[in-house]
């Protein structure tokens, strides 16, 4: 049963642009990493009506140093900016972290992690969101001296998958057993993390009850990230969670939104929109900042192709990485098929390249 909608407060707008829009859409020589250009998002999104933005992790950190900037350095700006402007104080600075990989592609030692999460922190996050891509509690350990830090948000994410031909894999029941193993450790927010546009509104309706069942009488607030690379089923997902009273919901805005990036708010809940002339200005900005036609790497591939590697659950933001990789490495994955013992359909083309993502 739908709850009151009438009682349900609006989701809270987190702005992804900074982070996961640029990783999700742009090539790393067309990141921005001047703490100024970050200030002038962040005071346009608090106008346009923004409770946070997501200005770190994922493969910020490595390109940013890869680019001749500390990311620490651009942090502590950009907190100090925060912090200094009246009435915004409030805006919560958001970055991403990779749990045991920290912010590489490796498990790194404890103290490590440990002391890599205390720099965040001193530099000015207020929230962190933990994830392990393959749900594996046991590289999501949080450090005692971190669960101690007071005022910041620790949030561990539920990677959401689903198979078709193995839909017992991954039920409701999985992720909320998933999800208590997260309270467990620690962890005080919770955030369904959909990197590939793979829910539905239909599995929403399920899902997100069953979770709230367990995080409402803990006041535990719960965020859906949800990456628009399948436009029609994410916006749908998305309208869903807010009809459930999903606490906050995360958008990419102005040339950076939409393709494998997140969905303008504009475009999945133009409601949500209270101040036309702050949200163009916010829009505006943008479009300053990376050009009204920016080089995007992500719309360049072709919608069946996308379709096909969110069937396989690859992340919106990985996937002209996952191509890139594949294309190197087609006439090698085409000669061990043809060595297996596997007989081709007379039908398939090996030599076609949705044959090699197969």
């Amino acid at each position: 049963m739908l709850p009151d909608m009438s009682e349900l407060p609006s989701p809270k707008l987190i702005n992804l642009t900074l982070r996961d829009g640029q990783q999700s859409t742009l090539d790393a020589a067309d990141w921005i990493f001047e703490p100024r250009d970050f200030a002038k998002v962040i005071a346009a999104s608090v106008k346009a009506g923004f409770d946070g933005a997501e200005i770190a992790g994922g493969q910020s950190f490595q390109i940013a140093i890869g680019r001749g900037y500390n990311p620490f350095t651009i942090l502590g700006a950009v907190s100090h900016a925060v912090n200094a402007s009246p009435g915004i104080d409030h805006f919560e600075l958001q970055m991403l972290f990779r749990g045991a990989n920290a912010l590489g592609f490796r498990h790194y030692d404890k103290d490590v992690v440990e002391i890599t999460l205390k720099e965040f922190v001193k530099h000015g996050i207020t929230k962190i969101r933990f994830f392990d891509a393959l749900n594996d509690i046991d590289n999501l350990e949080l450090p005692e001296s971190i669960k101690g830090v007071q005022n910041v948000v620790l949030e561990g994410a539920i990677c959401f998958c689903h198979y078709a031909d193995a839909p017992e894999r991954y039920t409701d029941a999985y992720f909320c057993s998933y999800t208590q193993a997260l309270l467990d450790a620690g962890y005080n927010a919770i955030a369904i993390k959909d990197m590939s546009g793979q829910l539905t509104a239909e599995r929403i309706s399920t899902l997100v009850p069953a979770l709230q069942e367990i995080l409402q009488p803990k006041n535990i607030p719960l965020t859906l990230h949800c990456h628009s690379t399948n436009a029609e089923k994410s916006q749908a997902a998305i309208a869903k969670a807010t009809e459930y009273g999903i606490h906050a919901i995360e958008t990419c805005e102005g040339v950076i939104a939409g393709g494998s990036a997140h969905h303008a708010l504009e475009t999945i809940a133009p409601d949500m929109v209270k101040d036309q002339s702050s949200y163009r200005q916010l829009s505006n900005i943008i479009s300053k900042l990376w050009g009204s036609h920016p080089d995007r790497k992500d719309i360049a591939i072709p919608q069946s192709l996308k379709e096909q590697l969110c069937a396989a659950g690859v992340p919106g933001g990985a996937m002209p990485f996952v191509i890139q990789d594949l294309k190197q490495q087609e006439s090698a994955i085409r000669a061990k098929y043809q060595s297996s013992n596997n007989t081709p359909d007379e039908d398939i083309d090996l030599y076609d390249f949705s044959t090699i993502v197969d």
